[in-house]
């Protein structure tokens, strides 16, 4: 997949640059299908927590069950941000490295570090 900015001015106001992949799709949409699909996960799993408690059916087992998959979905949200926050510096970097607001090749391995930079950067916050 690569990846090449877009400038996008015919839906907001104002001047916006969108980070877009080869198949059209935008980071931003990308991170938020999978958002949505998270939301209905997390429906979910409140429901069947709901149905057991209402029956008196959670037991230590279920209830450590539940926990567990709500754990999972709140990495995953976590690589959601993660993915929308590499995108955007993805994007920043893109803007800066090229002459025209298109690029198709980027350097890759100079991208990439960019990218690792700002999740390590996030990772110090979060341990701070």
């Amino acid at each position: 997949m690569y990846w090449h900015v877009q400038h996008d001015d015919h839906v907001y106001s104002g001047d916006r640059y969108v980070l877009l992949a080869n198949d059209g799709e935008s980071a931003e949409e990308i991170v938020r299908k999978h958002n949505a699909e998270l939301d209905q996960l997390a429906g979910a799993i409140r429901q069947l927590r709901a149905s057991y408690q209402s029956r008196s059916m959670l037991d230590v087992g279920r209830r450590q069950l539940l926990d567990h998959f709500e754990g999972f979905l709140q990495r995953k949200r976590t690589e959601q941000q993660d993915l929308q926050s590499a995108a955007d510096c993805l994007t920043s970097w893109l803007l800066d490295h090229t002459e025209t607001v298109f690029c198709e090749e980027p350097d890759i391995d100079e991208a990439r570090q960019v990218i690792l930079d700002k999740i390590t950067e996030m990772e110090t916050k979060e341990k701070a």
